[in-house]
């Protein structure tokens, strides 16, 4: 999430045929949810939260239709505004 938004609602779309296809019990997200390279992650005026918002965006099909899921953190998911807490 958070490189381009045309990228982000093909690909929430993607996501949101396959939960509907499969009905996974459970799903593992592989870490990397977040581009690092985001570059409206870099602007001043839009940083703060950037990284929160696009986690939070890229989660949500999971999150509306109750799919419980774990993650594994990537390198680029801590390379912004996020913490490791």
């Amino acid at each position: 999430m958070g490189e381009r938004n045309s990228e982000d609602i093909r690909t929430l779309g993607v996501i949101y045929s396959l939960l509907d296809h499969v009905k996974p019990d459970f799903v593992m997200l592989s870490g990397d949810l977040v581009s690092g390279q985001a570059a409206r992650c870099h602007y001043p005026n839009l940083k703060d939260g950037c990284y929160l918002r696009n986690w939070e965006h890229g989660t949500l099909p999971l999150r509306l239709t109750k799919t419980p899921y774990a993650l594994i953190i990537g390198n680029h998911d801590t390379s912004g505004d996020l913490s490791r807490s």
